[in-house]
């Protein structure tokens, strides 16, 4: 899988082969793509979304296993997550 950092390059030189931007504008561009994946608020709510996923169904595949030892850490995690999410969300964060 590519990094992002090497996405950001390979779509600036698309836009450069495209005419979209001129050469010298390339390394702006690249940054600029790189500040917004990483300070996406859309990007840390997908994060988050994904790992309440991860846990929801852990928790679901131990609780038809009848292992309860870490209900309440997972639970808490969950809801501690979610928060964060909502808080995002609003802007909050």
């Amino acid at each position: 899988m590519k990094t992002l950092e090497k996405e950001a390059k390979e779509y600036a030189k698309e836009l450069i082969e495209a005419k979209v931007i001129e050469d010298h504008q390339s390394g702006w561009m690249e940054s600029v793509y790189l500040y917004i994946t990483r300070n996406s608020k859309w990007v840390q709510a997908e994060k988050i979304k994904a790992q309440i996923e991860v846990l929801k169904l852990a928790h679901l595949r131990l609780s038809v296993e009848g292992i309860d030892k870490v209900d309440d850490t997972m639970i808490f995690t969950i809801n501690e997550l979610e928060q964060q999410l909502k808080q995002l969300e609003n802007g909050s964060i």
